[in-house]
C-alpha cells in the first residue's frame, strides 16, 4: 500500500436556506493536533445564536455532546470559535455542529471525518450525513487521479449495488443513488488499485432525516 498522511479534512457540502441562525465564512474543519483534535469554524452573521454544541460519533451515526462553545448571539461582524477534543489514541472519529438558539431551536452543519493516519492515497473526508433517503453524497479526497470502484454491501453483507468513478487528484464529489434499495443500514465500500476505504450509511424515510440548516458565504 502506498502511504499518505492526510490529517486536515474539510467538507464542501451546503445546504443553503435563509432561515439559518448563522451565515459561516468558513465552515466547520478538524485539524490534528500533538494532543487531540482541533475543530475550528468562522461566522460572518449570527441571528438569536445561543451556541454551538460540538458533537462526537465513533461510526458516523450515533452522536453524543462532547462539548459546547458559547455563541455571539447578535452579530454582523467576523466571529472565529475553536474547540479542542482531546482524542490521543483515536483513529477514526466523525463530527459535526449542533447551532441552537435562544427559542431552542437548532439545525446541524454537515459531517467531518478525521482519520488521523491512512495508508491510502485516497480516503472519504466529509459527507451530506449518514443517513440518507435516496442520493448518498460524500467527499474523496485523493492524492492521484483513477479509477473508484464501489459496493454497496447490506447489514448481511450481501452485494446490493456496484459501479466505478473516475476521480481527479485532489476533491472530488460522488453520488451513489439508493433510491430503489429499502430502508435500511448499509456499508459502502471503495476500491482504488489494491486500497480499500469504507463508510457505515443508514437508508431512512425522508421525515426522519436529520434537519440540516447551513449557510455559508464567501
Amino acid at each position: 500500500m502506498k502511504k499518505g498522511i492526510i490529517t486536515l479534512i474539510y467538507l464542501v457540502f451546503f445546504t443553503i436556506s435563509s432561515f439559518a441562525g448563522c451565515i459561516y465564512t468558513k465552515p466547520l474543519t478538524v485539524k490534528e493536533v500533538e494532543i487531540g483534535n482541533m475543530l475550528s469554524w468562522e461566522t460572518s452573521s449570527e441571528n438569536n445564536n445561543m451556541k454551538f454544541a460540538i458533537q462526537k460519533s465513533m461510526d458516523g451515526k450515533l452522536f453524543e455532546n462532547i462539548g459546547e462553545v458559547k455563541a455571539m448571539g447578535e452579530n454582523e461582524e467576523i466571529a472565529d470559535y475553536r474547540f479542542l477534543d482531546i482524542a490521543i489514541g483515536v483513529q477514526k472519529v466523525f463530527y459535526r455542529l449542533m447551532q441552537i438558539d435562544y427559542t431552542g431551536a437548532f439545525s446541524l452543519s454537515h459531517t467531518v471525518l478525521m482519520n488521523r493516519a491512512t495508508e491510502n492515497t485516497f480516503m472519504i473526508s466529509s459527507m451530506n450525513s449518514t443517513m440518507t433517503d435516496g442520493i448518498f453524497t460524500f467527499e474523496v479526497k485523493s492524492l492521484k487521479a483513477g479509477s473508484l470502484n464501489y459496493q454497496v454491501l447490506s447489514a448481511e453483507k450481501a452485494k446490493m449495488l456496484k459501479g466505478k468513478f473516475l476521480i481527479k487528484k485532489d476533491i472530488n464529489t460522488v453520488n451513489i443513488n439508493l433510491k430503489e434499495l429499502t430502508n435500511g443500514d448499509y456499508t459502502i465500500l471503495l476500491f482504488k488499485n489494491n486500497e480499500l476505504e469504507h463508510v457505515n450509511i443508514s437508508k431512512v424515510p425522508r421525515d426522519k432525516m436529520p434537519k440540516i440548516d447551513y449557510v455559508v458565504k464567501d
